[in-house]
């Protein structure tokens, strides 16, 4: 099944109805520009929280700080999956392409909420499209990353509070 492409530039962030605390999965298909950056990302939530790609390298970083940076890179123009999962001690892990790819030493408790999509704490704004963007309630656990990451979901899966890039709010 073809992803939809989003130009980032036209997305409107959700309307966030479930604030996160705990355990969270955020995933997506991601296809950046030349010249990757600490602009480009997945998400921000103001000033406490980002999923980004410094020198290539997807990152989850709190506040000031990388607290995991995946080994591998994002190749410009190639669609490449990322997934982020944080388990209940605040601990986050990366993905790529359905692969475990880093963990944090440290945990990051911020709750996400305020979300920007696309958005970086660095301020720019992601130059590249998105596909399939999720976030889960709960931590997906590795075996669940590598089956479903090259699948479309069902809007309506259990534990998926916002699916697409369409959605006005997370889910009901």
């Amino acid at each position: 099944k073809a992803y939809a492409e989003v130009t980032l530039s036209k997305i409107q962030p959700p309307k966030v109805d479930h604030p996160i605390d705990g355990a969270l999965t955020i995933e997506s298909w991601v296809k950046l520009e030349e010249g990757i950056d600490a602009n480009d990302g997945i998400l921000a939530v103001e000033r406490k929280l980002d999923i980004s790609f410094a020198d290539g390298h997807p990152r989850v970083r709190a506040g000031n700080k990388d607290i995991v940076v995946a080994k591998g890179t994002i190749t410009p123009g190639r669609w490449m999956h990322v997934a982020t999962v944080r388990d209940e001690t605040g601990i986050w892990k990366l993905y790529l392409d359905g692969k475990p790819d880093g963990t944090a030493t440290e945990p990051d408790r911020h709750t996400v909420d305020e979300l920007r999509i696309g958005g970086t704490l660095a301020g720019g704004g992601t130059k590249g499209m998105l596909a399939e963007f999720r976030i889960w309630m709960g931590e997906r656990s590795p075996r669940q990353i590598k089956a479903h990451f090259a699948r479309t979901i069902e809007a309506d899966a259990p534990g998926l509070v916002f699916h697409g890039l369409r959605e006005a709010t997370w889910g009901d």
